[in-house]
């Protein structure tokens, strides 16, 4: 986060409020969305799954599960599936209580869950869940990465996906970092992956004036996103 001139820094409480006010509701818009091209690609594979389990890479303050959470939620007439365990894999702990708010506040009560945090750091430490996961959200952390980062990223995914496994990333619409997340998708997806990116839509959520004035939100959706299923 860049904002007022200020550089990014995790540690500080207000920082780490202010990037929720600003990004929640864009950034979960823009990952939903994206779960829902996963849902079309892929949907005679993913309906009749009792249990699906969900991996957020780089994970933060739990914006990625709050927007699976969405996506379970419109698709629940569509989707057998009535039971999730959650991974949330991040290096950074002070995220930990914003994320629980974060991703508690629309849990589908109707389901059996788990969730697990790991804070580890995916780019430098070898991850590794109890279960292998389904679904894999990667947003907004590839292009924050340099070459190793983004080998050692590769390898963890490839160390815990299951038999059929699907991915998700999102990220700034820009050439270097379309580049990187193509070598990642090269890596570890079928060749049929599919790649989308927004056009300045509105993410559907309206600040009151007084709020959008003084933290000067972004509302429009503008990331790439990559779609598909893993080798």
């Amino acid at each position: 986060m860049y904002f007022d001139g200020n550089d990014v820094n995790y540690e500080c409480d207000n920082k780490r409020y202010i990037y929720i006010a600003r990004y929640l509701p864009v950034h979960s818009s823009e990952i939903s969305n994206a779960l829902d091209h996963l849902a079309m690609s892929f949907y005679d594979e993913l309906k009749d799954k009792e249990k699906i389990v969900f991996a957020s890479f780089g994970a933060g303050p739990g914006i990625d599960t709050y927007a699976f959470h969405r996506w379970l939620d419109k698709h629940r007439n569509d989707l057998s599936c009535k039971n999730i365990t959650a991974f949330r894999i991040e290096c950074c702990d002070e995220w930990t209580e914003l994320a629980k708010e974060v991703m508690f506040s629309n849990s589908p009560q109707d389901f059996e869950r788990k969730y697990y945090r790991n804070i580890v750091d995916v780019t430098t430490e070898d991850v590794n869940f109890s279960e292998r996961f389904d679904i894999a959200t990667l947003s907004y952390i590839v292009s924050e990465l340099d070459e190793s980062g983004v080998n050692k990223l590769i390898e963890n995914i490839k160390n815990n996906k299951s038999e059929c496994s699907y991915i998700v990333i999102n990220d700034r619409n820009e050439p270097l970092v379309k580049e990187k997340i193509i070598k990642i998708m090269t890596a570890v997806a079928d060749a049929g992956y599919r790649d989308y990116h927004y056009d300045s839509e509105h993410c559907g959520f309206s600040y009151p004036d007084d709020i959008y004035s003084s933290i000067s939100p972004k509302v429009f959706r503008k990331s790439v996103y990559f779609v598909g299923k893993l080798k």
